[in-house]
């Protein structure tokens, strides 16, 4: 099982490849070597939560993505919920946890099954 270094680390390589930058580039932009930055890839050292704002900031996507993959999605719905009045809030939780137990449950139906 990968450490949570380690998937930062990917998530990392895998946004670094993207925008075809090399890891000195990425380390120049948080005063860091490419050493470093293939230290972090490599899941054998971890970066400062200031390191991962200003990389998610670089990478454009939310600094929750880097640390735990929540994507932006997941992470306006998560807002968006916690700012709702006490009912409603109630009624979402009640209604994602619906649609969690569908897809449970649909995830092992036969595929030809739906289309029939």
């Amino acid at each position: 099982m990968a450490s949570n270094a380690e998937t930062v680390g990917n998530r990392i390589a895998d946004l670094r490849r993207r925008k075809n930058w090399t890891q000195e580039d990425v380390g120049n932009l948080i005063k860091r070597t490419g050493g470093h930055i293939s230290n972090v890839e490599n899941g054998k050292t971890e970066l400062s939560p200031s390191e991962l704002e200003k990389l998610a900031t670089e990478f454009e996507v939310n600094p929750l993505f880097l640390i735990a993959g929540i994507s932006n999605d997941v992470s306006e719905i998560v807002d968006m919920v916690a700012r709702m009045d006490p009912a409603k809030r109630k009624l979402a939780l009640k209604l994602f946890r619906l649609n969690l137990e569908l897809m449970e449950i649909t995830k092992n139906w036969p595929a030809d099954s739906v289309n029939a």
